[in-house]
């Protein structure tokens, strides 16, 4: 086959979300009848500009399981260039299953020819979208509601991970959807996404059993993925796109981050120097429907910009040799991340997709190199930093790689700091390389005295103290940040809060080298 379009060297796959109808569960929680297009229908403008409610085309507020909805989904998808759902896949404790009739009922029609695969949210279940967060619409349902669960700490459905026997029953489960044709597969082999691998504390246990189960069967083993960090037996890692780190103050009501400033810093990332990673855009984000003033908003959102901006999602992929570009979302609604039709935009964003992926591959490059005015008119001359920078990350990235496998002679790193006069530092992000810093210096004459992490409220790691930049964070000698992209923004948002030392952990590591030899 000749390959010169885009959809013929990548595939497309857009997140899925099964809770578009009603369950005995919800009806307990949230009230009798209750499914996402409550909170979709009740959501209202928070502040100037807003555009809430989202409303579907056609006011089609569908119920998925209806066959002729699923029937619809899969043409339209087809239509517009879009290869396959991913699935949410709700497995809990006790073997209890959420959500799953949508999934179960594709399996069944096997006539609906759309290709899909599974990503377990392994979380547990809390009640963030209700009176914890203040939100608005909830305590209409709860007033009918007699429900005692509804005083307790918030826990609506806990999560364990108990050992073979439980692996087994779960896999068990998924083994029916794996043979399917249907299933998505990676040279044979089921994709399986984790939402959060890191979350399961017998990840590779699990998964071990899980393949010698599907090899016992006459499958092969998963092709794993995760959207968190590596664990050893993934595949490949998901880079996900969420939240920009440029808040914008004057939207007061909510948190709120421009549409460009999220994109383009998701374009500036570089491929995880160790396993495959596959790229992961969204159509757009609001996700005040649940969560009310305590949620946040993507602002200057447009077709338009979506079409460029995938596009250089497209292109990145490609030449990374990716097989699959990842979508939030066909229809989180809940969330504003949707490529269904809406009363706004029609099926605008879908056409996107479809042109960019009905591009010959030639002519997306050219269409990449040229300026293209983003916002307000004007040249959108990020686009091109990013392909400046793009070298530098990957320098950056090899040497941080370098160390990370080899590591520095002992006590380099510890003299190096000493030499500047720093004895006490505190660790910008705690992803893989600030655990790795922080193993580094333990038991040293370096003193590691707390971290700045923007998932503070998520931060699991007993006896390290964690702040971030909204909080007031004590004096220390220096901040190394241990993230690789975007490190001088980040090195200009702590500057703003506070006057002290900031070292990039990267030239932190050259320096070391450098003066070892």
């Amino acid at each position: 086959m000749n390959e010169k379009r885009c959809r013929d060297k990548l595939q497309v796959l857009a997140m899925y979300l099964p809770q578009f109808h009603t369950i005995k569960e919800n009806d307990e929680w949230w009230g009798r009848g209750y499914t996402e297009w409550k909170a979709v229908e009740m959501a209202y403008p928070l502040f100037e500009g807003h555009r809430q409610p989202h409303v579907p085309k056609n006011r089609n507020y569908y119920n998925l399981l209806q066959k002729e909805v699923m029937i619809w989904q899969s043409d339209l998808a087809k239509q517009y260039a879009v290869d396959g759902f991913v699935f949410y896949h709700y497995w809990f404790q006790h073997g209890i299953k959420l959500l799953e009739k949508p999934a179960e009922n594709l399996l069944a029609w096997t006539d609906i020819n759309i290709p899909f695969c599974f990503c377990w949210d392994p979380s547990a279940w809390k009640r963030t979208w209700a009176n914890i967060n203040g939100n608005t619409w909830a305590p209409k349902f709860e007033e009918d509601n007699n429900n005692e669960k509804k005083q307790n700490d918030g826990l609506l459905m806990g999560q364990s991970f108990g050992g073979e026997e439980y692996w087994l029953e779960h896999i068990k489960y998924l083994v029916a959807f794996f043979k399917d044709d249907r299933y998505i597969k990676m040279d044979g082999r089921p994709v399986f996404i984790f939402y959060n691998s890191v979350d399961i504390p017998c990840f590779e246990e699990m998964v071990g059993c899980w393949n010698g189960y599907l090899i016992e069967q006459g499958l092969k083993e998963l092709y794993v993925l995760s959207f968190s960090d590596y664990n050893s037996v993934e595949n490949g890692h998901i880079d996900r796109m969420r939240f920009g780190k440029h808040q914008m103050q004057e939207v007061k009501e909510v948190r709120a981050y421009l549409y460009d400033d999220v994109w383009t810093e998701n374009l500036e990332k570089v491929k995880h120097g160790l396993k495959k990673t596959y790229w992961h855009g969204v159509v757009d984000y609001d996700d005040t429907p649940r969560r009310g003033r305590y949620g946040s908003v993507y602002l200057e959102a447009t077709p338009e910009k979506f079409k460029k901006f995938f596009s250089l999602l497209v292109q990145k992929s490609i030449e990374d040799q990716n097989e699959y570009v990842f979508i939030d979302a066909w229809n989180e609604w809940g969330e504003g991340m949707y490529l269904e039709p809406d009363v706004a935009n029609g099926t605008k964003y879908l056409e996107c997709i479809k042109e960019v992926m009905n591009m010959e591959i030639k002519d997306l490059n050219d269409f990449n190199s040229n300026d293209v005015g983003l916002i307000n008119g004007d040249p959108y001359n990020k686009i091109n930093e990013v392909q400046i920078e793009r070298d530098y990350y990957r320098i950056r990235y090899k040497m941080m790689q370098s160390w990370a496998q080899e590591r520095l002679e002992t006590g380099l790193l510890e003299n190096y700091l000493l030499s500047k006069g720093i004895r006490e530092i505190a660790i910008y992000g705690f992803g893989k390389h600030g655990k790795m810093l922080f193993e580094e210096l333990a038991g040293s004459g370096i003193e590691v005295a707390y971290v700045i992490d923007t998932n503070k409220k998520q931060f699991r790691k007993p006896g390290i103290i964690v702040y971030d930049l909204n909080d007031e964070l004590p004096k220390v000698d220096a901040i190394i940040i241990s993230i690789v992209e975007n490190a001088n923004s980040i090195k200009q948002r702590i500057q703003s809060v506070m006057d002290v030392s900031i070292y990039s952990l990267w030239e932190v590591i050259e320096d070391c080298i450098n003066c070892a030899k």
